[in-house]
């Protein structure tokens, strides 16, 4: 059970301090490493030491990490280097304590996107919001993800390769157990022409990619989940 937790992802806030002097906020943790926020971008590879706890009575932990990727906007996921064995027992029993009591009442977030960038991007932006992600490529993509678990939320784009977005309303919103699905369109584009194609669809929202800030999706997905 274990080495199946060990890239386990979970939600966390914890105030980290990065190479002694440098802010940062851990966004999540798994045995493995963490996403951090951090106003500073390391470039990738970049050797850092962490200090942090993992909960508000532990004593600080100081870890050496590798910037194993960074999104922009978002922050740097690392890779715990070198990690002394009783520091992996902590975090190793602080992941397992939050397997032991899982994410039943997260928000479910179904992200349909063909691009991966893109879809790492807001990604990024969803998992901040203490929300489980899931990722299609298409809308028959999509329509599997929902036959395995049914969102609370569908960021949809319209164009797509394969069942595009528009074929994918059509369908949920002709399914009896599926047409009261939220569905916020997420698109590079959103004219008078789309909005009226779009109009007997009972949209939540449109978001236009690119013009929507990061602070303002999480505004926005805030009110589309309460």
């Amino acid at each position: 059970m274990l080495n199946a937790r060990k890239f386990a992802r979970f939600v966390v806030k914890r105030d980290i301090l990065i190479n002694g002097s440098i802010k940062g906020k851990a966004l999540d943790i798994s045995e493995s490493g963490m996403l951090i926020h951090s106003h500073i971008p390391f470039p990738t590879g970049s050797e850092i030491t962490l200090e942090f706890s993992l909960r508000d009575a532990d004593p600080l932990m100081r870890i050496k990490a590798v910037v194993q990727h960074v999104k922009m906007g978002v922050g740097i996921g690392i890779r715990f280097h070198d990690l002394p064995e009783a520091s992996l027992a902590r975090i190793r029993t602080f992941v397992s304590n939050f397997c032991d009591k899982l994410t039943e009442h997260r928000k479910k977030v179904l992200l349909v996107e063909d691009s991966p960038a893109i879809r790492m991007m807001y990604k990024g932006c969803i998992e901040m919001m203490e929300c489980e992600v899931r990722e299609a490529a298409d809308g028959n993509e999509a329509l599997e993800k929902i036959a395995e678990s049914r969102p609370d939320l569908i960021l949809l784009d319209l164009y797509m390769d394969g069942m595009d977005g528009f074929q994918f309303l059509e369908v949920i919103r002709s399914d009896e157990s599926l047409k009261d699905l939220k569905v916020v369109v997420l698109t590079s584009a959103v004219g008078p022409d789309v909005k009226d194609r779009l109009a007997p669809f009972e949209i939540l929202d449109f978001l236009t990619k690119m013009m929507t800030t990061p602070r303002r999706f999480a505004e926005k997905l805030s009110s589309y989940l309460s």
